[in-house]
């Protein structure tokens, strides 16, 4: 998604490093908001894919926030 919106320095993956799983480490994720969209009529506006893009857009947007951070290392 980042080479998408942000193709400068690409392509990203290669930035990964993939590491062995840690003892213990969950292999999935799974939760259930059936409870919350009955229960309490609460209705995600967000699924994963808007999500994360959003995210991703954010933190482009506001460089001014993180780079700082960056920085001190």
């Amino acid at each position: 998604m980042l080479d998408e919106v942000n193709p400068y320095g690409g392509p990203h993956n290669r930035l990964i490093t993939y590491v062995a799983d840690r003892p213990g480490h969950d292999h999935r994720y799974a939760i259930d908001v059936s409870k919350l969209e009955t229960e309490v009529r609460w209705k995600a506006e967000e699924n994963f894919i808007s999500g994360i893009a959003k995210t991703v857009r954010w933190y482009l947007d506001n460089d001014w926030w993180w780079r700082p951070l960056r920085e001190q290392v």
